[in-house]
């Protein structure tokens, strides 16, 4: 880029499309086309219903307008304190449980799976209709296009997980990552991106917190894997 020697780390906690397009898009002076930009993505980018309501706290209004998503543009400007509220409420409810009659006490799903804590995406996964997924993929698709003008050299990475977290998707989603998959090589081919897919690489229990999210020990060992990837493909 501008600054070869330079490493940006854009992060934020509600991940998605248009997040991303407004991280990069308010880091472009930093941008060069030689920059080259790795984008991580997660499953529920794609196979999440209702994506753009329940990534609720980013405040997008203006990155929405850009993207020409005006429908998503006026559901962004939902105040923040009726999203809080909504978030509260479930709180509430949960907190409650305890006391209600047995047969008014909802199942709720484990936070764990044979001992390890799933991580937060694993816990948003509600079933999608078809028409929302096409939806996605549309929104997807058109977002990556702008993301292309922006950063040509646009690298998506799909990381590694537990292999508990593996079992645990094949046995409740065993089409989703498959799906989700599939659609991330049509978008790189489509859009002249590469695409890297770490799934099934450092697979080690020991080396996540979680379902998804590497402990000190798989930060090295992960970081280490990406690196490698990365001078793979700079060397092609």
């Amino acid at each position: 880029g501008l600054n070869p020697d330079l490493c940006l780390n854009l992060s934020i906690n509600s991940g998605c499309w248009v997040s991303s397009f407004s991280l990069l898009s308010k880091s472009n002076e930093n941008l060069s086309e030689n920059t080259k930009v790795l984008l991580c993505l997660s499953e529920y980018w794609l196979e999440r219903p209702n994506l753009q309501d329940q990534s609720g706290f980013l405040s997008a209004l203006d990155t929405y307008l850009t993207l020409g998503l005006y429908r998503d543009a006026l559901s962004s400007i939902l105040p923040l304190s009726a999203k809080r509220g909504s978030i509260v409420n479930k709180v509430r409810q949960w907190g409650e449980s305890p006391f209600r009659e047995g047969a008014e006490n909802p199942v709720l799903d484990s936070p764990k799976f044979k001992g390890m804590l799933k991580s937060n995406i694993d816990l948003w996964f509600p079933p999608i209709q078809q028409e929302q997924l096409a939806e996605n993929r549309d929104s997807a698709d058109h977002i990556l296009g702008k993301l292309k003008e922006l950063a040509p050299n646009l690298v998506l990475l799909y990381l590694p997980n537990a292999k508990i977290r593996e079992s645990y998707v094949d046995a409740h989603f065993p089409i989703r990552r498959k799906r989700f998959l599939a659609e991330i090589e049509r978008f790189a081919a489509k859009h002249e991106f590469t695409f890297i897919n770490l799934s099934g690489q450092m697979a080690e229990d020991h080396l996540y917190a979680d379902f998804h999210h590497w402990n000190r020990t798989g930060v090295k060992i992960g970081t280490e894997i990406i690196a490698e990837s990365l001078n793979t493909i700079s060397r092609e």
